[in-house]
């Protein structure tokens, strides 16, 4: 009598406890019907107890989880499994769908034998509804990550420990069972971009300075790759507790940008070739009217004076100076036409020229000019024979110094010219011409002197162009050219050349 008594306040003190319960406690039959449900089922499922007991819980298992439920819960513990676990979800009054956690257990009679089952189930609804949230949002941020060709890392400089994620693992091409290394990571970086990014790292570990660089990298498979590598510092309490940042496969990006640079290259020289050949052609334009200007003036005072002669003699050798002046202009026009096929090239033709015999065709040149102006000239051309240049260049520039000479002469005064040649201290070679003509104020003019449409003295012929276009085609020879001068005490220009291989022959 005592032991059923003791039996039936035992039952009566479980019940209790099971009604008691926050979790939803249940005691079932064999066949899953419910036998004991806790109080706690009103607060969890909208169902009393006396609602649930005696029902199949079948009835509200969601459809696709009864045979789950079925297979990984029921029939263990009806097979004396204990602690069987699962989660399903269950329709509660209102409708609505909760996700619970549930164990089983088996209960046993006194002789061993499985009368039923006890379950223990709890709301996991919210945990699961977050654990599907991060679940998404891992999966989402994989796939963006894949898409951007992104990825990030941890490092922590007190242990040396590395992490990475996938897509790092994916951008250095190592499998993610590779434990890494900043060592490692760093043999990645060829050259001078290992480091740059050992510096930048180093600086953020000391200064806490974040970075961010673009560089090359060779992938564990010797894929070549551009990388932009971020990296920034996490403090705690001020100090440093580990280094993150993200790594991201900006190969295609990179590519198309040097492309595109290459391309903006190729198009900047090619518009610097277009101003060029444009400058040139007004150059060449110019040429023509200088050097043509000499020549033909030259045949105009010949045949006034040929005119103006009665002396048959000196009728002769006029005629003999004009059949020598239209050679030259037959030979001018020659020498424009191979100044034209310079211009189509991108480089000047240089030839091995004899300084003193080009300087005595120039002034054949100006036969005429210097019989008006009872000129001297004085040659002093003894540093060296040769010079290697163009011979086009080299007779436009000194054609437009010396019929500047005649131009701006004194008229006071016979003109005199001294034509030297000689060597700088650094061994490049020169050509001076002085005159004692009427002389520029350089204080006034000097900055001025070589512009273009610049003139100093009220010639009806000065045009502003010569200078401009000698100093054009002394710097297209890879020289320069200066000035001396006063007023009234004359001018001394001097043409530097380019340093010659044979000092010998300049």
């Amino acid at each position: 009598m005592e032991n059923e008594k003791l039996l039936e306040a035992s039952a009566s003190l479980a019940k209790v406890m099971i009604r008691q319960n926050r979790e939803l406690i249940c005691i079932h039959h064999p066949d899953g019907r419910f036998k004991t449900v806790s109080d706690s089922s009103l607060s969890i499922l909208g169902y009393t107890p006396a609602e649930m007991e005696g029902a199949d819980p079948y009835d509200f298992i969601h459809p696709e989880d009864k045979g789950h439920t079925r297979s990984e819960v029921h029939n263990p513990a009806l097979n004396g499994n204990m602690d069987s676990v699962t989660h399903l979800r269950y329709r509660r009054k209102d409708g609505r769908y909760i996700v619970l956690q549930t164990i089983a257990q088996p209960v046993f009679t006194a002789d061993g034998k499985v009368e039923g089952l006890y379950t223990s189930s709890r709301d996991v609804t919210e945990r699961q509804e977050q654990r599907h949230e991060l679940e998404y949002i891992k999966r989402l941020f994989e796939k963006m990550s894949k898409m951007a060709g992104v990825g990030g890392w941890e490092y922590y400089p007190s242990t040396g420990d590395l992490h990475w994620t996938d897509e790092v693992y994916a951008i250095h091409e190592v499998p993610k069972t590779a434990k890494p290394k900043v060592e490692d990571g760093l043999s990645y970086y060829p050259g001078e971009a290992r480091t740059k990014m050992e510096k930048a790292l180093q600086k953020t570990i000391n200064d806490h300075k974040p970075y961010l660089l673009e560089l090359p990298f060779i992938s564990a498979k010797g894929t070549h790759k551009w990388i932009r590598a971020y990296g920034d510092a996490h403090l705690s309490g001020g100090k440093l507790e580990f280094i993150y940042g993200a790594f991201q496969d900006i190969t295609v990006q990179k590519l198309r940008e040097l492309e595109l640079e290459a391309k903006n290259k190729e198009l900047r020289l090619f518009s610097n070739s277009l101003t060029q050949k444009n400058m040139q052609l007004e150059e060449f334009s110019q040429i023509i009217a200088h050097n043509l200007r000499a020549p033909v003036g030259n045949i105009d005072t010949l045949t006034h004076l040929l005119g103006l002669s009665k002396d048959t003699e000196e009728q002769d050798i006029y005629v003999q100076q004009i059949q020598e002046s239209v050679g030259t202009l037959n030979e001018t026009f020659e020498e424009l036409m191979e100044v034209l096929k310079v211009k189509t090239s991108t480089s000047l033709k240089l030839k091995t020229i004899y300084v003193r015999e080009e300087m005595d065709k120039i002034l054949r040149l100006f036969t005429g000019s210097l019989k008006q102006a009872s000129a001297k000239v004085q040659f002093e051309l003894d540093a060296f024979e040769c010079l290697r240049t163009s011979p086009v260049y080299f007779n436009s520039i000194f054609s437009n110094l010396i019929s500047n000479a005649f131009k701006y002469r004194n008229p006071k005064i016979p003109l005199e010219m001294h034509v030297r040649n000689g060597y700088t201290d650094l061994g490049k070679p020169y050509i001076t011409i002085s005159d004692n003509g009427l002389g520029i104020d350089l204080d006034r003019y000097g900055n001025k002197i070589f512009k273009l449409r610049k003139t100093f003295h009220r010639h009806p012929d000065a045009k502003g162009f010569g200078l401009f276009m000698v100093k054009n085609q002394v710097e297209a020879l890879g020289g320069s050219i200066e000035v001396q001068s006063k007023p009234k005490e004359g001018t001394t220009f001097t043409v530097y050349f380019k340093k010659q291989r044979d000092k010998k022959s300049a």
